[in-house]
């Protein structure tokens, strides 16, 4: 019997397996042992047309106790500027078994200086295609960069300060890579006239299927402005593209009210939304689930009508707690959406799959246990399943990425159709 759009949907009390992926499994093709190093910021994605699995990632090398990464601005120390590489697994049997972790790298003649890769972001295009964003550094992170002053050019370094935003396409299910550079959308704008530092929200991200921009293809991104000595205010906007990833915009940034930073490790004060995650709602309309800059204990929402040119302002979702922490969600029918995120308020653990039903409200679905649950993604399985990955970080700063398969028979009957929720 077909449930009201808003009632409760719980999964069946019962523990899947749980698959670990370790930094271990990469020495095998670097030939170099990586204690204490840390598998992070996962990005997964189902590819439409051939059903591969694509899980992107960071390997973090463990940082010694001298390593310069607040004076360079490092948000923590295994943050850019730190030496972060950026790897590939794929699997074909829907995430039963997966592929031995491959790099992902640009070629050097053509973006020279990249010493750092990290928080990748997943997309597919209705071609086919598949898109990759990265951010890259030489010699800063995010809270030691500033706006670009000149254009990039093929072959040069880049220049000394900035953060760097990164695109590689792939047109033979994630086999070879071609990549480019998109920092020159971090020079003063028509939406950020006195420029930006970019970085993507690693995860997954997204394309509108109806309406007058069918077929656009939509990123999370963070701009991050600072404001003032130590003070950083972030804003969470999408990088857009209407010609298959030939060429890119900047959508304008989600509204939010002027408020009290916080500091984190690194000593800026941060406020706004941070990292988020998005979904097309019916084809059409984007949701934006974003994390507070201000850590106030929940997510926020936005949702854009224009294609994720415009956004509402945010909304602070009291019923999905969040302790400041980049999370996964998908779309369902019936105008729903699937978010998996760490419920405890005030810190990273307690993994959720929370249901939003087709009236904005959030249900709490399925609990994926009480240990630590840092950045996640998930991915919609074709046999009513969700596949979930998240960051399982060890006491001593390691790190490993765990994957779960999550019954939804009561929620999806099968892809395309909903019943429950």
């Amino acid at each position: 019997m077909t449930q009201s759009p808003d009632t409760p949907v719980t999964t069946t009390a019962t523990t899947p397996a749980t698959t670990v992926l370790t930094a271990a499994d990469v020495a095998p093709v670097t030939g170099r042992a990586t204690p204490g190093a840390a598998l992070r910021v996962p990005a997964l994605l189902r590819h439409p047309a051939t059903g591969r699995l694509l899980l992107a990632h960071d390997l973090r090398p463990a940082t010694t106790a001298g390593s310069a990464w607040r004076t360079s601005g490092g948000a923590l120390p295994g943050d850019l500027p730190n030496p972060n590489s950026l790897w590939l697994r794929t699997s074909d049997d829907d995430g039963a078994t997966w592929s031995a972790p491959s790099p992902l790298a640009p070629d050097p003649a053509t973006l020279p200086g990249v010493v750092g890769l990290s928080d990748p972001v997943l997309m597919a295009a209705a071609t086919g295609a598949l898109h990759l964003l990265a951010a890259a550094s030489t010699d800063v992170g995010l809270f030691g960069a500033h706006a670009p002053t000149r254009p990039w050019r093929a072959g040069e370094a880049p220049e000394p300060g900035t953060l760097r935003l990164l695109h590689a396409t792939s047109h033979d299910a994630g086999a070879t890579w071609a990549w480019t550079d998109l920092t020159d959308l971090c020079l003063p704008g028509s939406v950020l006239p006195h420029g930006c530092v970019l970085f993507p929200a690693s995860g997954h991200g997204t394309a509108l299927t109806c309406g007058p921009a069918a077929g656009r293809l939509i990123a999370p991104l963070v701009a991050a402005l600072p404001t003032a000595p130590q003070d950083v205010l972030m804003r969470s906007l999408c990088l857009l593209s209407d010609d298959d990833g030939a060429t890119w915009r900047l959508g304008e940034p989600v509204p939010v009210a002027a408020g009290a930073g916080r500091s984190l490790a690194g000593g800026a004060r941060t406020a706004g939304t941070d990292e988020h995650a998005v979904a097309v709602l019916d084809g059409a309309t984007v949701l934006m689930s974003a994390r507070d800059g201000s850590y106030g204990g929940t997510r926020l929402t936005s949702l854009s009508q224009d294609g994720a040119t415009t956004w509402s302002p945010a909304q602070r979702d009291e019923d999905v707690p969040d302790p400041g922490c980049n999370a996964g969600l998908v779309a369902l029918d019936g105008g729903r959406a699937l978010l998996s995120h760490a419920a405890d308020p005030a810190g990273r653990r307690a993994g959720r799959l929370s249901l939003r039903t087709a009236r904005g409200h959030w249900r709490v679905l399925h609990e994926l246990g009480e240990g630590p649950f840092g950045y996640s993604d998930l991915a919609l399985l074709p046999d009513a399943d969700a596949l979930v990955v998240w960051e399982a970080p060890g006491p001593d700063g390691s790190g490993a990425l765990h994957l779960r398969r999550v019954p939804l028979a009561r929620v999806r009957t099968r892809p395309g159709r909903v019943v429950g929720g």
